[in-house]
């Protein structure tokens, strides 16, 4: 089975925030996605370079660690990033989409580091 990890050294934007945005103006909303997707994009492009992420054609899983700061945010406020995440890997390459058929399972683990945030992502070729 083939294993891949990458991080994300950074707090995402949670739901909560996002649909405030959206609220606020739409074209804020998108601008925070297009800027999100963009810093997760630098970290999957360096672990590509490394040799760490390479394309995926078959089912995979992903697990996906969520290191927060604190215990504010609900951890499905927080794991609404997950969308980012995915589409990040599609337009880098690492998926030729983020469909059922390539990503068939989602783990999300939630942990508190006290002004610790980071996203640890974990990408499993199924059996």
């Amino acid at each position: 089975m083939k294993v891949e990890v990458f991080e994300i050294p950074f707090k995402l934007i949670g739901l909560n925030d996002y649909i405030n945005a959206e609220r606020t103006n739409r074209f804020k909303a998108s601008a925070i996605k297009k800027n999100i997707e963009k810093e997760i994009g630098y970290y999957v492009e360096n672990s590509k370079r490394k040799g760490l992420l390479t394309p995926h054609d078959v089912p995979c899983t992903l697990e996906i660690e969520w290191t927060e700061g604190n215990m504010r945010r609900d951890g499905d406020n927080i794991a609404f990033a997950t969308k980012f995440i995915q589409d990040t890997l599609v337009r880098h390459g690492i998926f030729p989409n983020d469909t059922r058929k390539y990503i068939t399972e989602l783990h999300h683990t939630f942990k508190t580091v006290k002004g610790v945030y980071k996203v640890t992502v974990t990408i499993k070729e199924n059996e």
